[in-house]
């Protein structure tokens, strides 16, 4: 009998044949703080507010659930805090101005300033 050439077996190597797309995006990484200079608590009804804007622009967003402490120096004072980290990832079609979001997540959460990084990442 012959080889029957229309066997729908892969070779080992077929994956890597196969064509890929990477597409370059922006991705936001945004430092909420869970409790206020005076001690209390962050409203989680505040942050999910951020969080729905967040879904509602960009299609999701990763909450890293998890407290992370951070300490910096301003005027000679050094300052602890926690905080929790929200990120998105925009590949330009949300058309948003993270800078004046950001002026808004401090109003809402009555902050001085938050932390937003911003970098260049492709997604495979």
């Amino acid at each position: 009998m012959g080889r029957n050439d229309e066997s729908k077996e892969s070779a080992p190597n077929e994956v890597l044949a196969k064509p890929f797309h990477m597409v370059a995006m922006q991705e936001y990484e945004i430092h909420l703080p869970t409790v206020h200079n005076d001690g209390r608590p962050v409203d989680d009804a505040k942050i999910q507010e951020i969080k729905d804007t967040l879904i509602e622009v960009f299609g999701g967003y990763t909450h890293l659930n998890h407290r992370s402490e951070g300490a910096w120096s301003m005027g000679g004072v050094t300052f602890h805090e926690e905080v929790t980290i929200v990120r998105v990832l925009d590949d330009g079609s949300a058309h948003f101005d993270m800078t004046a979001f950001k002026k808004t997540i401090e109003s809402l959460l009555k902050q001085e300033t938050i932390l937003i990084l911003s970098r260049q990442v492709t997604a495979l």
